[in-house]
């Protein structure tokens, strides 16, 4: 398809209620400061940041952009758009991290991605990422930000109309950016968004799902990351695109200060949001200790990016009820930088659960009646699947019926081409083009349930257990750091079979420890009819975790096979 016949999504003279100069663009909270930007403001600067990058040599190769959320960060990655060179998003270091670890995991990654060169906002930041630049070959930038005077100098609709240019051009052999898929194993793996794939996604799911059965006139409020595929699709891309307005806080800082979040959304009025299960329960524990806040015009609570527990969607919304959290507001959403984000969503109005038993195979169908089997995993519905996408589940390559506990696999506009460097084989696309996602589900009634990953599961002497549903139950025992658990499946070369483990992080050091560990035995052999072989308890901050802030299971499995494993 040629790029003229390929309309833009949206011009900056077009009518709507967030269009023209003057309409409010990003906004970012910092540290007590708030600084909004007007469409005018922001899209200077990212001209300003797109004629300094063209005048650069272009190798071809990837600019890596890593910074605190900020605004010079995200008009710079804009402006890379804009002057059609490859950028992407990339996790900063930061103060409360681990730095030889962070060397380690980024500096393998950072390898594998093979970047042109790395730019920074921050010396801080600049002086921390020197190490990791030095082992990579990559040149390593400090970039001073731009001033006042460039938000309001420029042709303001003349960046606008390069990014739309750049949207409609559908062959184009360069992808629009690059952003990467990662989780609790292995490396990131890059994947290339082109122009026809946001552009398919702004449809499908922008405008054809949030916009015509969610909120009519959308507004967002983030504190997700934005080298992570919800934060930079769903909270910085589809929004700019369709010119809808976004407030932005940090998620270092959302960690800080979680209140922060909710006087976001109390003051701008935002009526999407965006945020991953375990954030749900968070606030949850949380909210004796907030500060009441208007939170009635939130029109969903899109719980995406980790399994949506149904337990934790009703808790959330009863325990903020009388803040004004609509009843059935939190719904499910599935999505992967694979399919550039989402593939299915659903609606507010209804929970759908779905139960699978502890033990249940691949393979076997799942009925209703398991929500009340004990120990079973109540999942909440993550809705059908966008327009022109395929969503279905499979049992050793070929499709399952409705009902079948199996592997999702996605077809249709929005999947990738394969990740960067690898071959579409590789990159677990079928000659039907098909991706298979490495994701246990469910379809049932034309809904997707969605139950964790197939690499998630531990055998132990036949015995199918899935880490995430251990974590979860061992979370909430008095004594242990909710969030802050870890199982494993650690071979034992005697009996041939999986041992059991659990790392869990102490809540109070000076508690008994001994007592914790048996309660935690206790509750998972009655809960999943296994012993674990053992319970250890560690110091705060003992785990580590991925870049997108989930538990990284194969990182914690070499850190406790090299320290306790003798």
């Amino acid at each position: 398809m040629s790029a003229a016949a390929v309309p833009s999504p949206i011009r900056p003279d077009a009518a709507g209620p967030y269009t023209g100069p003057d309409a409010p663009c990003l906004a970012i909270w910092r540290s007590g400061a708030k600084r909004a930007f007007t469409a005018a403001q922001f899209w200077r600067l990212a001209g300003r940041y797109a004629a300094e990058i063209a005048r650069r040599p272009d190798a071809g190769r990837l600019t890596l952009v890593m910074s605190e959320t900020a605004i010079d960060a995200i008009a710079f990655f804009v402006g890379g758009i804009c002057a059609g060179r490859l950028v992407s998003f990339f996790p900063p270091s930061n103060p409360i991290q681990d730095s030889a670890h962070y060397f380690e995991q980024q500096a393998k990654a950072i390898e594998r991605i093979a970047p042109e060169r790395i730019v920074l906002f921050d010396k801080a930041a600049h002086d921390r990422a020197a190490p990791i630049a030095g082992a990579s070959g990559a040149a390593l930038e400090l970039v001073a930000p731009l001033s006042a005077a460039d938000e309001a100098a420029g042709d303001w609709r003349a960046a606008r109309a390069a990014f739309d240019a750049r949207l409609a051009d559908h062959a184009a052999a360069r992808p629009l950016f690059v952003q990467h898929s990662s989780g609790t194993t292995g490396l990131k793996k890059a994947v290339g968004i082109h122009a026809r794939q946001l552009h398919a996604q702004h449809d499908a799911y922008w405008v054809a799902t949030v916009k015509a059965r969610i909120s009519a006139d959308p507004s967002v409020a983030s504190w997700l990351p934005l080298y992570h595929d919800m934060g930079l699709i769903a909270t910085l891309m589809l929004p700019l695109v369709d010119g809808t307005p976004v407030t932005f806080m940090d998620p270092f800082e959302w960690v800080a200060r979680p209140q922060i979040f909710l006087d976001m959304l109390h003051e701008t009025g935002a009526s999407l949001c965006w945020m991953p299960n375990f954030a749900f329960r968070h606030y949850t524990r949380l909210r004796p200790h907030m500060k009441r806040r208007d939170l009635s015009r939130v029109a969903a609570w899109i719980s995406c990016s980790e399994t949506c527990r149904g337990a934790d969607a009703e808790a959330f919304e009863q325990a903020y009820a009388d803040w004004g959290v609509r009843p059935a507001s939190v719904v499910g959403c599935y999505a992967m930088a694979e399919t550039v984000f989402a593939v299915s969503q659903a609606l507010p109005g209804a929970h759908r659960t779905l139960g699978v038993a502890p033990g249940t195979a691949i393979g076997e169908t799942v009925g209703a009646d398991a929500v009340g089997v004990a120990g079973a995993k109540s999942i909440l519905s993550s809705g059908a699947a966008l327009p022109r996408t395929g969503l279905g589940v499979y049992v050793d390559g070929k499709p399952a019926p409705d009902g079948t506990y199996g592997e999702i696999g996605v077809s249709g506009d929005l999947v990738f081409d394969g990740y960067l460097g690898l071959t579409r084989e590789a990159s677990q696309i079928t000659a039907d083009g098909v991706f298979m996602t490495g994701d246990l589900g469910v379809a049932r009634d034309g809904e997707i349930y969605v139950f964790g990953r197939i690499k998630d599961m531990i055998i132990v002497n036949g015995k199918n257990l899935y880490a995430s549903d251990i974590e979860a139950l061992v979370g909430g025992v008095e004594g242990v750091r909710p969030g802050r658990v870890v199982a494993l499946g650690v071979l034992n070369d005697q009996s041939g079979t999986e041992d059991l483990v659990i790392v869990a992080e102490r809540r109070d050091a000076a508690g008994d420890a001994q007592k914790v560990a048996a309660q935690v035995s206790e509750l998972v052999a009655s809960a999943f009819l296994v012993k674990p072989r053992r319970v250890l308890l560690v110091e705060d901050r003992w785990l580590v975790k991925s870049t997108s802030g989930k538990i990284s299971r194969a990182d914690n499995l070499r850190k406790y096979l090299a320290q306790f494993a003798a």
